[in-house]
């Protein structure tokens, strides 16, 4: 049976020693920026967003003060994973919201918490939401954003990797190891697929209208011609100028993304 045997709303917890739990851990932030360091690898959240630690696993808490989160200990839970999951809430706040509740709740008891049927209840239902909640969270905040950013920006020429690997407040090296892990190739490779799979199909689409390789590179997001033509003869095994005319490019455009 899955039970809250401890939840209070700590402050400035960046400040904390190194522990080693006993029990399961889940830390809700509710206002600024943390990060959670186990074995090396950080973990960052923030605002609406969790960290769940497994019994045994020592961690430390870093990042900016002030900072309010909820630490919450549960008993014995099932289902959860043996590993340190991140989880970002939903847009209603579910998890914030039960939390919430649960530390009044316990304001109202005396004695042990155990025996407390409604707080047996709100128990219950943490745990599903943070069923709910990793399964959703499949991949990690850092990882889903600088997805959907190298989505949104492949054939903008000004686009810099480096940059985006600046903006989070975790190394480069250990985002591109958890993107390749998560998404199955590294932030460079996707970025270089994406827009020789752009340069494919504008090729076929403009062959009548005799377009520049120089244009169709930079709509592609390579300010380079010739280094868009070696890379493009790399990926396709044809120039971009046969390209349009190969009968191997049908074989040779990507059927689906990372």
């Amino acid at each position: 049976m899955t039970q809250i045997v401890y939840i209070a709303k700590d402050h400035d917890l960046a400040g904390d020693a190194v522990r080693r739990p006993t029990h399961w851990q889940l830390f809700y932030c509710l206002q600024g920026a943390l990060t959670l360091t186990v074995d090396r690898e950080t973990y960052a959240y923030s605002a609406r967003e969790a960290v769940l630690v497994p019994p045994g696993t020592p961690y430390l808490h870093g990042g900016d003060a002030p900072n309010a989160i909820y630490r919450v200990t549960l008993d014995a839970p099932q289902g959860l994973p043996d590993r340190v999951a991140t989880i970002r809430d939903n847009a209603p706040c579910d998890l914030g919201h039960l939390l919430d509740m649960c530390h009044r709740h316990c304001a109202t008891i005396s004695g042990d918490p155990r025996s407390d049927a409604t707080l047996s209840a709100y128990s219950t239902l943490v745990l599903h939401t943070v069923r709910a909640l990793i399964d959703e969270s499949a991949y990690s905040a850092h990882v889903a954003e600088l997805y959907e950013r190298i989505l949104q920006n492949f054939h903008d020429p000004d686009f810099d990797l480096d940059a985006e690997y600046a903006a989070f407040a975790l190394s480069k090296d250990y985002i591109r190891r958890q993107f390749i892990a998560e998404r199955g190739v590294s932030p460079a490779r996707l970025l270089q697929r994406l827009r020789i799979e752009h340069a494919q199909k504008l090729l076929v689409s403009c062959a009548n209208n005799r377009c520049k390789i120089r244009d169709v590179a930079l709509r592609c997001g390579f300010r380079d011609p010739l280094y868009f033509s070696r890379v493009f003869r790399q990926t396709t095994g044809v120039s971009p100028k046969a390209y349009p005319h190969d009968d191997r490019r049908a074989s040779a455009i990507p059927k689906s993304r990372a």
